[in-house]
């Protein structure tokens, strides 16, 4: 991080002003009786702010990451509804995450002209398990119609070293979006901008701590269009490479090579390991295997058997997530799953 970084920071780049994160329940009056989007006028909604601020914690050799992150959207039409319906997902397996300090809440002018509040009442957040390896929060905002702004904000805290790329872009508008990096100077870490248009980058120094903020504002929806593979290729973003640890005694690489990754994978009880789960041959198989010879047309003849037997659930993953025994009994799994098999 401390080459790239100075460079980046050292050419000043796009002057941007970075704002004080935004204080849950400050809504504006202004944001309240706006009717349309002033940067895309047509837009259902509008994302006024959205932050994650990330910080990372070590200690006894252990690392923890809070995420604390904080949403806020007003809602223009009434496809903008859908907007309301929240789904947080989470990976709770071996204590690996959870979502703490949940809150939310809706806001409205009433026929008077004053604000009306609405909370989210604990009780309508539902918890579910998704799979194997994630669970998901979900929860509808209350009291939520045309002209509304709701917000939510929660803390995902984490018990294992990953970061993900953090999205300034959306599908709808985005008015201002940052996020923010708090790790001790031992970390070592480089980010890595997919962008186009104007952003801010501001690095804060405190004792043994650096803060790294990131921003972007006024940034137009992206759309699903005919001919892109995917829009993310196209979102304004930034990723973070982790290049390793060095207190001046121990250096850690945590850098990512590809041995480094299929290790990992291969060692991944819903991967690698599903690749010495034993399936049941059938005498279907077998009889139609007792005639042929080369290795490539055996591997023709089992990849035409396995299309035959498996139906794929519409559900794209790497991951065997229910194991490939338990999909094969059930002639039914994700994309993971049925690669696995074959």
């Amino acid at each position: 991080m401390k080459h790239i970084f100075l460079l980046v920071l050292s050419i000043a780049i796009h002057g941007i002003a970075l704002s004080q994160t935004e204080a849950f329940g400050k809504v504006s009056r202004a944001d309240l009786e706006q009717k349309k989007s002033a940067l895309d006028p047509d837009a259902e909604a509008e994302v006024i702010f959205e932050s994650q601020e990330a910080e990372l914690l070590f200690f006894n050799g252990e690392v923890e990451i809070l995420l604390k992150r904080h949403e806020r959207i007003k809602v223009f039409t009434e496809k903008g509804l859908d907007r309301a319906n929240i789904k947080l997902s989470y990976r709770p397996r071996n204590g690996g995450e959870a979502i703490t300090k949940l809150e939310a809440a809706t806001y409205n002018l009433d026929a008077s002209g004053q604000v009306e509040i609405v909370k989210l009442d604990k009780q309508s957040i539902y918890d579910k398990k998704i799979d194997n390896r994630y669970s998901s929060q979900t929860f509808t905002m209350p009291g939520v119609k045309t002209g509304s702004v709701f917000e939510f904000k929660y803390i995902l805290r984490r018990k294992f070293f990953n970061f993900e790329d953090w999205a300034f872009q959306r599908d709808i508008p985005v008015r201002y979006s940052y996020c923010s990096l708090d790790y001790p100077q031992e970390f070592l870490f480089t980010p890595l901008f997919q962008t186009s248009l104007p952003y801010s980058v501001n690095k804060k120094v405190s004792g043994v701590r650096e803060k790294l903020t990131m921003s972007m504002k006024d940034l137009p929806g992206l759309d699903e269009e005919p001919y892109i593979s995917s829009t993310e290729d196209y979102i304004q973003r930034v990723s973070f490479r982790i290049n390793g640890f060095n207190n001046g005694v121990t250096s850690i690489d945590l850098a990512a090579t590809w041995p480094k990754i299929i290790r990992e994978l291969m060692e991944d009880e819903d991967f690698g390991t599903q690749l010495s789960r034993n399936i049941p041959r059938t005498s279907e198989l077998d009889q139609v295997l007792s005639g042929v010879n080369t290795p490539e047309d055996r591997m023709k003849v089992v990849h035409q058997y396995v299309r035959s037997q498996m139906t794929w659930d519409q559900q794209y993953s790497i991951w065997a997530l229910d194991g490939v025994r338990q999909a094969w009994a059930k002639k039914k799994g994700n994309s993971g799953e049925i690669n696995l098999i074959l």
